[in-house]
């Protein structure tokens, strides 16, 4: 391979009266266009430096050939990455002599550039960034502006000087960056990021916002026509991530639409707060997942949270905002998901939370499963979807009018554990979200076989009654064979019927869910 000269390359917006690849070649009119001057100022420019070429995009990139354009998108970062010098032409700063520095980053910082979505990988990409107002007068570069351009960005400095490597810096915080930025064409919001997460994907105009989606693989047919037309571009991105990357922050992104209850997301601006967040060091263990026709199939940790909603405690650390953590327990990040069938889940909040955080030691965490999950990932309606995302409770409902007094009216049982109820009339009574034993009730002095009622939850938070001839079964979330041996009868929640619990009579005692 031919070895490439050093050039430079020129970072803009673009405008009125670009000069296109064909005019540049054959329309001697284009030194007529607005566009020209910025050709003509930035070749001037890296002459001055002695610089023999400059590349710009406007005129070095024919759009007519589908082939050569996929060939510039997904060569872009490496391009501006290579070039000796990036010249940044910011046609809105208009530098003042007459100002002080001050005015002057001011101004350099509200530039609509740090709003352009293509702009992001220009300002990353080269080593030597130089910064000119709309007169061509030089305003600094990237080292000299390092913290207008942070302050204006969310980049950190490690990256702007070149201190950290940016395959070290977490699939969210690089979402956040590009987060609230705007492009032309929706899908150019995802095909902007290519060279920053190190992926290729083919252009495919027209799909929207599910090209965002689009790096992490196909979907079934049925999947894509619920998705719809029109948002496929962030998608093929996300999924193209997923096959290249085990990098759980990618789920840690806020803003849940409840007919989209995915692992994905469909916009870029739902990372917006996830700046602090990084990825777990890779000594951890940890499960290859892919995008599948059940969608997203992962195994997490799941910890039971309410009926059929789990935590699922995602690989993830959130930054101390300030100092050490002297805790020295790592902040860690959870998500909820909701059980649809036997292995398919939603994503959903709880009580309007939709990422929880926790520590490493702290209680409970340790009672959480690995277990296979496949996540939805097409849209679903919106009657359903609201069905999905209701509040779920669970716990027990006790009639005191089935359980006997004596003649002056004294009850002949006694209650133990954290039943919320006084029996005078029928009341709920919720559990905790932990599995096992929440109450019993010992009514051995009433005249019946039966003696105590034990009720609990197993690992999923369904309920589980016992009915013992004598001593109380003294663990739900694991039933032993002796414990079902002593036990009379163990009543728990038909799979036929995953949102109710039917109804129990033994001996004149019925229960309710």
């Amino acid at each position: 391979m031919e070895k490439i000269p050093p050039y430079g390359i020129l970072s803009h917006r673009w405008e009125e009266e670009e000069v296109t690849f064909q005019e540049m070649q054959f329309d001697e009119a284009r030194q007529d266009k607005k566009g020209f001057q910025k050709i003509r100022m930035c070749c001037q420019k890296g002459k001055n430096d002695n610089l023999g070429y400059i590349w710009v995009d406007t005129c070095c990139i024919d759009k007519t050939s589908s082939s050569e354009f996929q060939e510039a998108i997904n060569s872009m970062f490496h391009w501006y990455q290579k070039a000796d010098k990036c010249y940044t032409y910011l046609s809105d700063v208009d530098i003042n002599w007459r100002d002080n520095l001050g005015s002057s980053s001011q101004s350099f910082s509200e530039s609509v550039w740090f709003q352009r979505g293509w702009t992001l990988q220009e300002l990353i990409a080269p080593t030597e960034v130089c910064f000119f107002d709309q007169r061509w007068r030089t305003l600094g570069d990237k080292q000299s502006l390092k913290h207008e351009i942070s302050a204006a960005t969310g980049i950190s400095l490690s990256i702007l000087e070149g201190k950290s490597r940016l395959q070290d810096i977490s699939v969210a915080e690089k979402m956040s960056w590009a987060s609230r930025r705007i492009t032309k064409r929706v899908e150019d919001r995802a095909y902007s990021l290519l060279g920053l997460f190190d992926v290729n994907m083919p252009m495919l105009y027209g799909e929207g916002k599910k090209a965002l989606r689009r790096g992490q693989e196909s979907v079934t047919a049925r999947a894509r026509k619920r998705y719809g037309e029109g948002k496929k571009a962030f998608r093929r991105l996300q999924e193209e991530i997923i096959t290249q990357s085990e990098d759980h922050t990618l789920f840690a992104w806020y803003g849940i639409r409840i007919e989209q209850p995915g692992m994905l997301t469909l916009e870029p601006d739902n990372f917006a707060l996830c700046q602090n967040i990084t990825n777990v060091a890779e000594r951890e263990r940890r499960y290859p997942y892919s995008v599948t026709s059940r969608g997203l199939s992962i195994t997490l940790s799941l910890k039971p949270w309410t009926v059929d909603t789990y935590l699922a405690v995602i690989k993830c650390n959130i930054k101390p905002t300030s100092g050490r953590n002297d805790d020295g327990c790592k902040r860690r990040m959870g998500i909820f998901l909701r059980k649809l069938n036997d292995d398919q889940y939603a994503r959903v909040n709880v009580a309007g939370e939709e990422v929880v955080t926790t520590t490493s030691s702290e209680e409970g965490l340790s009672e959480c499963r690995d277990v296979l999950v496949n996540v939805c990932q097409w849209e679903l309606p919106f009657e359903e979807a609201v069905s999905i995302a209701e509040e779920r409770m669970h716990g027990f409902r006790i009639s005191s009018e089935l359980l006997e007094h004596d003649s002056r009216g004294n009850r002949l049982f006694k209650i133990e554990g954290n039943l919320r109820t006084t029996l005078e009339k029928p009341e709920a009574m919720l559990g905790s979200r932990l599995c096992g034993i929440v109450g019993i009730l010992d009514i051995s002095e009433q005249r019946r076989k039966i003696k105590i009622i034990t009720l609990g939850f197993d690992f999923d938070l369904n309920p589980v009654c016992f009915l013992a001839e004598s001593s109380a079964i003294l663990s739900v979330s694991n039933i032993t064979s002796e414990q079902r041996h002593n036990g009379l009868s163990i009543f728990q929640r038909s799979p036929e019927y995953l949102l109710e619990w039917n109804e129990i009579t033994s001996e004149g005692l019925a229960l309710h869910n």
